[in-house]
């Protein structure tokens, strides 16, 4: 089932799409934090368009699948949740245009999961009715990264939308595949820079924590907005701001960049080539990998299937 569809690859980040839908092309991708560039370019060889706003949407290539991370803080309960009047809300009715224009057959959008009970479900149900007004079957579902191997509990609710009447079946995620331990995650600590270490003020709280739980070593401690320090077997889930002091391992140091990728799923292989503090925020902006690809891989079977279907 390779390169048999055309992609565009919206708010691409650090590229967790890209390696959902490697084996297809990508025609077009589009980012404007230049940092991510700079990572996108690095590991697939394509320095992304810039800001969204400033294409139209006919001057999109066609594509048949477009995947789109849209800018969570309007929805999260993190952010201001204004919805689609703040700026970066506006993003999500600008890639809902370059649906409404483009027709790709299929359509991926992630979001944080407030994205359900925003506005009291009216901003989720304006995206649905638009997809569904443009002729479109659409499904969603929350996920939780931890469901899915991964030692983070991230929650995200995928919108998936195919043209026309397209039988669709979510992926199951308690098939057996790989599933992280923190052991996995974790780098030697001789290896990494001392600058992790938390101040002395937090290790005390943190390290507290880690002892009063009992848990076996290794553990992660995560501080929420009140300093309450929480000890569990996995990583809370990772935040654009405030991950990098919020969460520790075993109570002593800040995760690494890799360490944040790994929780992400994202392969070791994946270059870093920008400063750690990018790759905080960046990570903590990532969508899990395992998740979209197997979401990834059961669109392209449903299109098979649906072209199959009116061969």
């Amino acid at each position: 089932m390779s390169n048999l569809y055309r992609y565009a690859d919206l708010f691409s980040g650090l590229g967790a799409m890209r390696l959902a839908f490697r084996s297809q092309t990508c025609v077009f991708s589009s980012e404007i934090d230049d940092a991510a560039r700079k990572m996108y370019l690095e590991n697939f060889g394509e320095l992304p368009s810039g800001d969204i706003m400033a294409f139209e949407p006919e001057a999109i290539p066609d594509h048949d699948i477009l995947c789109a991370g849209t800018p969570c803080p309007s929805f999260s309960i993190a952010g201001r949740r204004a919805g689609f009047n703040d700026p970066r809300g506006e993003l999500t009715l600008r890639t809902l245009d370059i649906i409404e224009t483009k027709r790709p057959r299929a359509v991926l959008l992630e979001n944080v999961k407030n994205l359900v009970t925003h506005d009291d479900g009216r901003t989720l149900a304006e995206i649905t009715g638009r997809l569904r007004a443009s002729g479109y079957t659409v499904h969603h579902r929350v996920f939780n990264a931890l469901d899915w191997g991964l030692r983070q509990h991230r929650e995200r609710i995928f919108i998936v939308g195919l043209l026309g009447e397209t039988s669709w079946v979510w992926p199951w995620f308690k098939r057996s595949f790989p599933r992280q331990t923190l052991d996995d995650v974790i780098e030697p600590t001789a290896n990494l820079d001392p600058t992790l270490r938390l101040s002395a003020r937090a290790v005390v709280r943190h390290a507290d924590a880690v002892v009063r739980s009992g848990l076996p070593l290794p553990v992660m401690t995560h501080e929420n907005f009140a300093k309450h320090v929480s000890v569990k077997t996995y990583s809370m889930a990772l935040r654009a701001k405030g991950s990098a002091n919020a969460i520790s391992i075993n109570g002593q140091r800040r995760p690494s960049p890799r360490e944040l990728l790994r929780l992400q799923g994202f392969p070791d292989d994946y270059r870093i080539v920008v400063p750690d503090s990018h790759v905080r925020r960046l990570a903590g902006n990532a969508l899990p990998v395992p998740i979209a690809r197997q979401i990834a891989k059961h669109m392209v079977s449903a299109l098979l299937f649906q072209k199959l279907g009116n061969a």
